[in-house]
């Protein structure tokens, strides 16, 4: 009798460890799916931007314009403002990288953690307050991780430009 209560108990608490370890993967994986949604959207913007600032690149190379031999002098210092651009662009794309790699990895590792608290579960109530911390730390770390992504992207977004526009207006 005691020894089908503790078979019983054991199957559940390994059938509970084995929804939390899915719940677990599935959080992952959602996380996954909404880093590249953002990256996505990160993309999209970038473009957009690049699309936008096309006509002004343009300008100040002198493509189009109605003042024919522009100086050498002129030209390399507009290659010059590009690559400082370009720059920013690539350091931008590296910083919100590094912040996906670190919230995957950092994902990953609560994770595990959830894996390892469900398996020292006493009671039901702990298993409930493991998972709901779980998905509270989940939460606020993905916020977190959006809003250092979101800053990084506009601080590229706004200084990237501003290289070949200060060029212009020189």
């Amino acid at each position: 009798m005691m020894n089908d209560i503790t078979r019983q108990a054991v199957r559940n608490t390994m059938d509970q460890a084995d929804r939390a370890a899915q719940a677990s993967t599935n959080v992952i994986a959602d996380q996954a799916e909404t880093l590249q949604h953002m990256w996505q959207a990160g993309a999209k913007v970038a473009s957009n931007i690049t699309a936008q600032s096309a006509d002004q690149v343009a300008r100040a190379f002198g493509v189009g314009s109605d003042e024919p031999g522009k100086g050498a002098s002129q030209v390399s210092g507009n290659v010059r403002a590009l690559e400082r651009s370009a720059s920013t662009w690539v350091h931008g794309v590296q910083a919100i990288s590094t912040e996906l790699v670190n919230l995957v990895r950092q994902s990953t590792e609560r994770s595990i953690d959830l894996a390892g608290a469900m398996v020292r579960c006493r009671s039901p109530q702990d298993f409930i307050t493991a998972q709901t911390d779980a998905w509270r730390d989940n939460v606020q770390a993905l916020s977190d991780s959006g809003r250092r992504i979101a800053e990084i992207a506009l601080a590229t977004a706004q200084e990237a430009p501003r290289e070949i526009l200060d060029r212009r207006a020189e």
